[in-house]
């Protein structure tokens, strides 16, 4: 029986540490099933002031799907609902549909980077390797020493990007394009190719009486693009979360909920479910295939200031001022709660499922894996002594990290293959504050947003600065990187 902690103190056992409780009886580990999300639903137990009280879970990977292979046989004949009405197709019949879509997917893919009009059979293998160790979360490419080469003398340009401070930046889903959030409240789509722009979804200068809003009322502080590219989400200090419609360049829906500034939002990859943290504390769960709210995941002692998410139903935040990083079990109805000793932790990025990397105020660049509870890697004044800290990223499944301050510099780290050291590769000269970091793998570009003020506030400002969309490009740095 799962013993739990809820709120650092422990309910049952003799586990005197929050962040672990002791494993299921017997010695097997059954599998939780995951409940259908109920609008209004605050994710566990509610207590007086309403908010869900959720526990603190055992570090373990996801038990598998069956129990023994007694019960996978069982199953292989089970039948399960088509998508065709009237037919029903068994557990079995569904693995070699699926199988049959994957490889079909793999070669249209594979047509598509080669002119041939055969496609190798080493090609597909690759594609489909590479697809499944993604899925298993342990597909890893290698190209450090590549981009240390290549950082070198790299392909640099830059363009203005709005007429105030740019606070943010994200990647469409074909490389083809980038989006940017200001100060002045505007979202912007250009062309990565050119640094043209293609479409501006203007911000309004205050609310209206009366009438819908159409746009962000004062600065933008984060975005994210769904996987398949039909979705650009954006919050900002409006308390507001947009939807846009990519495909019809529309607002296709806004989000209503936080109390305080959104400070980040995230997509689940492969897939339309929507992550949001804000000011107010609380991470939300919005799914846009419905276009409805799910949940409220509570736990954060002070505004969450970031958000990320890979493949797997397991966001990570970062709680600023609370110095603690929270892994949130949303299937388990649990969280995983890491702590930074008395650092503030500002920005993160996710490496893996299982690492992710963090930036602060006292300017420590920190690695981190879900086993620990303390990182495993930690470089102080990574920026130099007293430098904050103010994005990070990282390429997902690969070796490879990038963070930005106001030092007039990115700075391009490696991690290990047991992700237990970061170590520098290359740096990169911008002048201003780095508010934001995105790589493009498509193209073999990292792209930068800068500013002349940080992207939460006006307490510092950089006057030889300015407001623009930097973009150093790699080539070949991403092609054809083979998984380690």
């Amino acid at each position: 029986i799962r013993q739990s902690v809820q709120y650092g103190t422990c309910i049952s056992g003799d586990m005197d540490d929050p962040f672990f409780v002791s494993a299921t009886s017997g010695g097997e580990r059954k599998r939780k099933a995951a409940k259908a999300p109920v609008k209004g639903r605050s994710g566990g137990s509610q207590g007086k002031s309403g908010k869900s009280k959720r526990a603190v879970d055992e570090v373990e990977d996801d038990p598998d799907l069956f129990e023994n292979e007694a019960d996978e046989k069982d199953a292989v004949n089970l039948p399960v609902e088509s998508d065709e009405e009237g037919e029903v197709e068994t557990v079995a019949e569904k693995r070699l549909r699926l199988a049959k879509e994957m490889i079909a997917r793999a070669e249209s893919h594979e047509r598509e980077l080669q002119e041939d009009e055969e496609v190798s059979t080493a090609a597909i293998a690759h594609r489909l390797k590479t697809d499944l160790l993604e899925q298993k979360g342990s597909l890893r490419r290698e190209v450090a020493e590549k981009l240390k080469e290549l950082a070198a003398a790299p392909q640099h340009r830059a363009w203005r990007a709005h007429h105030q401070p740019v606070t943010c930046v994200a990647v469409g889903a074909s490389d083809d394009f980038v989006f940017t959030g200001g100060k002045d409240g505007a979202v912007i789509k250009w062309s990565l190719a050119s640094g043209k722009r293609l479409i501006e979804f203007s911000g309004m200068r205050s609310k209206p009486t009366d009438g819908p809003v159409t746009g962000h009322v004062g600065h933008v502080l984060c975005l994210a693009v769904s996987t398949d590219g039909k979705y650009l989400a954006s919050g900002g200090r409006d308390g507001l979360v947009f939807v846009w419609d990519l495909s019809t360049s529309t607002l296709a829906r806004t989000f209503r909920g936080h109390k305080d500034p959104v400070s980040g939002v995230a997509f689940r990859r492969h897939s339309h479910q929507l992550f949001s943290c804000s000011f107010d504390r609380t991470v939300k769960i919005w799914n846009l295939d419905e276009m409805a709210y799910v949940e409220t995941l509570y736990g954060h002692e002070e505004p969450i200031t970031a958000i990320a998410c890979l493949d797997r139903e397991r966001p990570v935040s970062a709680g600023g001022r609370d110095h603690s990083v929270r892994l949130w079990k949303v299937v388990d109805e649990s969280q995983l709660i890491f702590q930074s000793g008395k650092a503030t932790i500002d920005c993160i990025a996710q490496l893996t499922e299982n690492n992710f990397i963090t930036g602060g105020e006292d300017g420590s660049l920190c690695l981190w894996d879900c086993s620990r509870k303390k990182p495993s890697a930690t470089v102080r004044d990574a920026h130099g002594p007293g430098i904050w800290i103010s994005s990070v990223a990282a390429v997902p499944y690969a070796d490879v990290i990038a963070s930005g301050a106001n030092d007039g510099s990115v700075r391009l780290w490696r991690c290990d293959s047991h992700y237990r050291s970061l170590s520098p590769l290359a740096t990169l000269p911008v002048v201003g504050f780095v508010n934001s970091l995105a790589f493009s793998v498509g193209t073999d570009s990292l792209i930068v947003a800068c500013s002349q003020e940080h992207r939460l506030g006006r307490w510092l400002r950089i006057k030889e600065a300015k407001s623009q969309v930097q973009v150093f490009t790699f080539p070949g740095l991403f092609s054809r990187a083979l998984p380690s």
